[in-house]
């Protein structure tokens, strides 16, 4: 899916209270072609305008003739390109996710976390175990925290690189294993510490991580106030 921007000459008496069946109509017409994404009104120039996400302008145009027929449309133009200010979420809405969005982004977060905790005990329990049982104790442990680290590094390295290269659906799944790869590394090193320092002491230095690791990835990834 890609972008789009819908400019609606409505004139510069258009009021909110008359958007609202318009907007609720846009909702209930939502499909898996195209969904309307939000407004922005300049009385100025008299214009409506109205992002969505959808595979074509003609997805769209159906849309608007089915739920809006009345609002005149000057023009649906296809956003090819977006770039954000690092300030963005401070004044704009933030970081959003659909329903389906979040439900995509979780499964597929869920689903890695399952298959890199299946490699690393099939690697140290199958495929090296002959290795691992020169020294169980250490072997194993260099096993599953290389295979968590080792995902977690190859994650967020390509992810970040191909970020802005999507469409609406590539993005989701870009943007959830980026969020994969800085989960499993938050706890991978949460458990290794666990693993090596007396629990008062662990506790003390993960509590200290998570916030660290928190606050650079909203601030880098989700810029949200």
């Amino acid at each position: 899916m890609s972008r789009f921007l819908t400019v609606h000459p409505v004139g510069k008496e258009l009021t909110w209270g008359f958007t609202i069946p318009i907007r609720e109509a846009f909702d209930a017409s939502a499909s898996i072609d195209a969904y309307w994404v939000g407004s922005w009104y300049s009385r100025e120039e008299g214009r409506w305008y109205c992002e969505w996400n959808a595979k074509d302008a003609e997805s769209i145009r159906r849309i608007i003739a089915n739920a809006a027929s009345e609002v005149p449309t000057e023009g649906i133009y296809r956003m090819e390109l977006m770039a954000r200010s690092g300030y963005a979420g401070e004044e704009g809405q933030g970081f959003q996710l659909t329903g389906f969005e979040s439900i995509l982004l979780v499964g597929i977060i869920v689903c890695m976390l399952w298959l890199t905790w299946g490699l690393g005990h099939l690697l140290a329990d199958k495929w090296l175990w002959f290795w691992v049982e020169l020294n169980k104790f250490v072997y194993r442990r260099v096993v599953l925290y290389g295979v968590a680290l080792a995902m977690a590094a190859c994650s967020i390295f390509i992810t970040t690189r191909l970020s802005s290269r999507f469409g609406t659906f590539g993005e989701t799944v870009n943007k959830a294993f980026l969020w994969y790869g800085y989960v499993l590394l938050i706890a991978t090193f949460c458990i290794f510490v666990f693993d090596i320092l007396p629990e008062v002491f662990a506790g003390i230095i993960i509590v200290g991580l998570f916030i660290a690791a928190m606050f650079f990835f909203q601030k880098k990834f989700l810029r949200k106030k």
